[in-house]
């Protein structure tokens, strides 16, 4: 088996008990495992961050809505079947100065768009959105 198959199978399984806790009313229910919901609300920019001292240039964009609980939920399952299966090459701990904690970083862009198409093309609509 591969790791392909392993981390497929992983987040087949994650997504499967998210849709049993959904039948069950204790979470949003999902539908596949490119999740996404009838119920989403639509994205809109609520708020443009200007520079006022480089002619109001627009250096940030505030959107609500951007994504939903469920995407959420499917991009941070592919982050523990990455930690679970990819470890070694995925995943790493970048500490504070003077050793005052730090963090826990899984790098999952590439694989959002292997395994979840769906969610890295409305990630990629929202960043035009704001563009």
């Amino acid at each position: 088996v591969n790791q392909k198959e392993n981390i497929t199978q992983c987040l087949d399984d994650t997504i499967s008990a998210y849709k049993v806790l959904s039948s069950m009313n204790i979470v949003e229910p999902t539908s596949s495992i490119n999740i996404s919901s009838k119920h989403d609300k639509q994205p809109e920019i609520v708020y443009y961050y200007a520079d006022e001292s480089e002619d109001d240039k627009i250096k940030l964009v505030e959107i609500k809505n951007a994504i939903d609980e469920e995407k959420v939920y499917a991009v941070k399952s592919l982050a523990g079947c990455l930690r679970k299966h990819l470890k070694e090459v995925m995943f790493e701990y970048r500490p504070f100065p003077d050793n005052i904690g730090g963090n826990d970083c899984t790098f999952v862009s590439v694989f959002v768009q292997l395994f979840l198409p769906g969610i890295a093309a409305h990630i990629q609509r929202i960043g035009e959105m704001g563009y």
